[in-house]
């Protein structure tokens, strides 16, 4: 086991971990949006993406892998903005 962590860098498996980290994020925002209730704990994840796919990026192999995640991240914070932003403009007064 430990060989298989010596051959793979950790620029690689924080880049993949970044993607699914993002991916479990949009699964949390989905199950969130289909049973109408907001879940505040997949924010951190996000967050966590982001910084995984930072030190993926300085690697050339695993730059593509930080990219992605990082992107995916991105659009749930927007994605979350953008909605609440316009939910207020629908219904001003709660």
């Amino acid at each position: 086991m430990i060989e298989i962590i010596k051959r793979r860098d950790y620029f690689y498996l924080s880049g993949i971990a970044s993607i699914f980290l993002g991916f479990i994020g949009l699964v949390f925002l989905n199950a969130s949006l289909l049973t109408s209730s907001m879940l505040n704990i997949a924010f951190p994840l996000p967050l966590l993406a982001i910084c995984l796919g930072i030190m993926a990026i300085f690697k050339k192999q695993s730059r593509v892998y930080g990219i992605y995640g990082i992107s995916i991240s991105i659009f749930l914070f927007l994605f979350v903005v953008i909605l609440s932003v316009l939910s207020l403009t629908i219904n001003y007064h709660p």
